[in-house]
């Protein structure tokens, strides 16, 4: 078992991913026959859902939702079959419980937005996920575009949230994995109430994300992060497209969808410390380079960066890890709060639902 060892003493950082506990029953049985007993142990967990209407079961169910997400994942066709098993799953953890075609309907028939934020719309539409033949034959840019139209739109006067650079890759996310109507619901809910900041015009929330990548890495990993400075080679340099895409600038696209069942479950904050374990991951050549290339990271291995970020969470202080989970949505200067992203962490320590994992 490969392994990073912390120059902070003894720690090691074991590359054993949580979502493949099993190993051995994998072997033994066919993907299809694991997808369809993990796929019954979300339909099950969703059925009792909808049928549970006391708020403590609900949010019991809900733990155990996000619990399954992080410790099984999901099955690897739950996003191409026909009923689209992420795309639910997603939306009860999202909370979002009602939608309307009528408004929905309603906000793409008042066209496009001004001009100003049509141009940029169609300026980042047709290069999303340029490449990726399956997101192409699923999601035409037209349904891309009259979605983000859509939104604006919907967007308060006063939440200064707008169309801004990255918003596209976010949308196209959700668009892939479930229909147009959930889509725009699901995707308003995350901008709105768990990310806003980072879809103001000064994108403040990703500014800080990309702070906090170098604090965290400061604290798991001083010998990386003095050497990364040494090199001119400080956060603002590389984070900025991983941490204002969410991980969405870096293929593959089936690997992103993986890390965003954590970021859905647990907190979109959760970002930050994936980008860093992504650093840490390829700490040895950074270190061995005279010149070090981070502005492209290499392809996305969901399962082993999770395992890592994970280990690199339980390193953080807790006035850190507060900011940490705070920064996409309170503002500094505000006593606003979003309450959709805290009551995710209810009870004790910074992960109770991961605690089977130590």
């Amino acid at each position: 078992m490969q392994t990073f060892t912390s120059p902070r003493g003894p720690t090691q950082i074991s590359v054993h991913s949580p979502l493949n506990l099993s190993r051995e029953r994998d072997l033994q049985h066919p993907q299809a026959t694991k997808n369809a007993e993990l796929r019954a142990k979300y339909e099950d967990l969703l059925t009792k859902g909808k049928e549970a209407k006391e708020v403590a079961e609900i949010e019991k169910l809900l733990n155990s939702l996000r619990k399954l997400v992080l410790l099984e994942g999901l099955p690897t066709d739950a996003s191409s079959d026909g009923d689209n098993l992420r795309g639910r799953v997603w939306k009860v953890l999202l909370r979002v419980k009602n939608v309307s075609a009528d408004n929905y309907v309603a906000l793409v028939n008042k066209g496009q937005v001004e001009t100003r934020l049509y141009d940029k719309i169609r300026n980042d539409t047709f290069r999303t996920f340029k490449t990726n033949v399956a997101y192409n034959k699923k999601v035409p840019e037209n349904t891309l575009i009259r979605l983000l139209n859509a939104f604006i739109h919907s967007c308060d006067k006063h939440s200064n949230i707008s169309y801004v650079q990255g918003m596209n890759v976010i949308c196209a996310v959700f668009l892939y994995i479930m229909n147009e109507l959930d889509a725009f619901y699901c995707f308003s809910q995350f901008v709105k109430f768990h990310v806003p900041l980072y879809f103001h015009p000064g994108i403040e929330g990703a500014f800080e994300g990309v702070k906090l990548v170098d604090e965290v890495m400061k604290i798991v990993d001083p010998e990386l992060y003095l050497h990364l400075i040494s090199k001119e080679h400080k956060a603002d340099v590389y984070a900025m497209g991983p941490v204002l895409s969410f991980g969405a600038c870096t293929p593959p696209l089936e690997e992103l969808l993986k890390l965003w069942d954590l970021f859905i479950a647990f907190g979109a904050h959760l970002n930050i410390v994936c980008v860093v374990a992504q650093i840490v991951i390829g700490r040895e050549e950074i270190l061995a380079a005279e010149r070090p290339n981070l502005r492209t990271l290499p392809p996305l291995e969901a399962n082993v960066i999770i395992s890592v970020a994970i280990q690199l969470l339980r390193q953080l202080p807790d006035d850190l890890y507060k900011r940490l989970m705070q920064h996409p949505w309170k503002a500094k200067k505000s006593s606003r709060k979003f309450n959709t992203l805290p009551r995710n962490f209810k009870g004790k320590g910074k992960f109770p639902d991961m605690d089977a994992l130590f």
